[in-house]
């Protein structure tokens, strides 16, 4: 009788160890859930910055006095779209740590960047917003 208690002593301490680490991994689970929440919220909004940082790049190149030669624009224009890359990189990539890195998020945050020029250019063919007159002029003259 005593070596069935003691069978039945290990079998529960084996199942105590059991349910010890399942829920250890529960609780990795769950941290890692919220690493990546946390780290959704923070792509969000780097995306939604780098998008609406065309707002003020546009207005700033509106009031540019080298902006009256159609070869500048195509220049500057250049400049700002390649350097928004590694701007991205900067600012998203190298502190989320626990995201997987495509190369479609450079690109799709790219394209929110040119698409927030390209509503400021709709507005401005609109006469809501004078951000685009420049490029109107010089860039696009058809």
């Amino acid at each position: 009788m005593y070596r069935s208690k003691k069978k039945n002593s290990k079998i529960s301490n084996h199942t105590i160890n059991d349910i010890n680490s399942q829920s250890n991994l529960t609780n990795n689970k769950i941290e890692m859930q919220s690493i990546e929440s946390v780290s959704a919220i923070r792509i969000i909004i780097g995306i939604i910055g780098v998008s609406l940082l065309s707002i003020p790049i546009c207005y700033i190149l509106s009031y540019m006095k080298q902006m009256k030669n159609s070869l500048n624009v195509f220049l500057y224009s250049a400049i700002i779209c390649i350097s928004v890359a590694p701007l991205i990189y900067f600012l998203l990539i190298k502190h989320l740590l626990y995201i997987k890195k495509e190369i479609y998020f450079y690109i799709f945050t790219i394209f929110s960047f040119t698409a927030i020029a390209d509503l400021l250019l709709a507005l401005t063919i609109d006469n809501y917003s004078s951000a685009f007159h420049f490029y109107l002029n010089q860039g696009e003259v058809y």
